[in-house]
């Protein structure tokens, strides 16, 4: 699975592999819930149609 985004090359799976285990190490650690991961165009965006981050949120969040 590979999700698009407007700016940045597509993610590829090992990436996207790579950063459900990453979340879920950084879930465990900091004792957090999955409803505390923020896109990051959603807390420290420029312009304020960004959707930077939020495929992979969204692809996160379905995952975990």
């Amino acid at each position: 699975m590979t999700i698009k985004t407007k700016r940045y090359p597509n993610a590829t799976t090992k990436q996207l592999e790579s950063l459900e285990q990453l979340v879920v190490i950084l879930l465990e650690l900091f004792n957090i819930d999955k409803t505390d991961i923020y896109a990051h165009a959603k807390i420290a965006y420029k312009d304020k149609n960004s959707a930077e981050g939020v495929y992979l949120l969204e692809y996160l969040r379905n995952k975990l």
